[in-house]
């Protein structure tokens, strides 16, 4: 229960400052991997992983994380700004507005050096809300999409994904459906 209560804290410290609004712009999904709105996260998925990666939206810049192991596009109007380590075995990065840094993402990058796998993972570790979890396909890999509801009580998205013995963790709000179905789509685990 206290290591529960100590990711879920990490976890609003790696969102801090992504403030999440009931409002959501209704955008039509065209992507074949996941459909996803914020609030109330509704997700179709496939369960084929992709085997290209999903075109990148007109406008949108990449940003690459070697030494965490991803790269994501991401909205014109996010900027990427380091985080710090949240605790031993985790660091994030956020992805902002300047001009509503309610609107964004973080990416925190977890240890998991005791094999947890995603289905305990997400229930263990992270802040959705289980009714909500649906299986999508992240960097060919399996994933997990949901509504989260933060310790701070504010409401949005998480996306998890896992390679070996590392999670990623991405939470936010205020983002349109279409950006959290190509935010997914265009996460990368590096090979």
């Amino acid at each position: 229960m206290k290591r529960l209560w100590i990711l879920l804290v990490l976890g609003l410290i790696a969102a801090l400052g992504i403030a999440c609004s009931d409002e959501s712009e209704d955008v039509p999904s065209t992507s074949p991997a996941v459909s996803a709105r914020s609030p109330g996260v509704t997700v179709s998925s496939s369960s084929a992983p992709s085997k290209s990666p999903a075109p990148i939206p007109s406008g949108w810049q990449t940003y690459s994380e070697p030494t965490l192991g991803f790269s994501v596009a991401y909205p014109a109007d996010l900027a990427a700004k380091n985080g710090t380590q949240a605790s031993p075995g985790s660091a994030y990065i956020t992805f902002r507005s300047a001009a509503d840094d309610a609107r964004g993402f973080a990416v925190t990058v977890w240890s998991n050096p005791t094999g947890l796998s995603l289905d305990d993972w997400v229930s263990q570790s992270t802040a959705c809300l289980q009714e909500t979890v649906k299986q999508v396909v992240i960097s060919d890999e399996p994933g997990r999409l949901c509504s989260a509801n933060f310790v701070d009580g504010n409401t949005g998205f998480a996306a998890v994904a896992a390679r070996a013995t590392t999670v990623f963790y991405i939470t936010g709000g205020k983002l349109a459906e279409q950006e959290i179905a190509d935010l997914v789509a265009n996460f990368r685990l590096a090979k």
